[in-house]
């Protein structure tokens, strides 16, 4: 059975995220906390919790709804959206065991949304961290829609933990172009 080339390019972009994400685990003296949330709220969480409502949020869009471009396949521009997007939530799963807001600060927007959040949950993180072993993402099936200055990778993800249940979400991952780096500016539950 023949894969298709992009269905690869993902598989080996999740490998080394993997492979990355474990060798900074190994080589890192770091802490963790407690888990992501069970049912991701307008802005995604990373604090366990049973009501994900949160009042007076936005809906966490930072990217214009009609796109140039949507595409299955993955140009060197959507690869590259797609590595940040993914890197960003191997941070993210490290960040959600230890609350330590330099792991995500690469990865995603300085004013954005997701790391709003972040900011606001570190302290309980820290406080009472999870330790090791870090969450890991899992990415499938994912649609890159770029615009000039930001773009949307729509993404179903499977969330896992040893000693956990898996978690599965389907979202929008909303990025920015800084520079030449794109960086999360926000996780939402995929548009309908």
């Amino acid at each position: 059975m023949s894969e298709s080339p992009w269905r690869v390019a993902l598989a080996l972009i999740l490998i080394g995220s993997m492979a990355g994400g474990a060798l900074w685990l190994l080589l890192s003296d770091r802490q963790g906390d407690s888990g992501l949330g069970s049912v991701p709220p307008p802005v995604a969480t990373s604090i366990q919790t049973s009501d994900t409502s949160q009042p007076g949020e936005s809906d966490g869009s930072a990217v214009a709804s009609s796109p140039t471009s949507t595409t299955t396949g993955l140009a060197s521009d959507e690869s590259a959206i797609l590595l940040a997007a993914t890197n960003a939530l191997t941070a993210w799963g490290e960040f959600a065991v230890s609350g330590d807001l330099a792991i995500v600060q690469p990865y995603f927007a300085t004013d954005g949304l997701q790391m709003e959040q972040f900011r606001d949950e570190a302290p309980a993180l820290a406080a009472d961290p999870a330790g090791p072993p870090p969450y890991d993402f899992l990415l499938s099936d994912p649609s890159v829609a770029v615009l000039q200055d930001s773009a949307v990778v729509s993404v179903f993800v499977v969330m896992s933990r040893a000693g956990e249940p898996d978690q599965m979400f389907d979202w929008d991952i909303s990025l920015i172009r800084d520079g030449t780096d794109w960086l999360v500016w926000t996780v939402s539950d995929r548009a309908g």
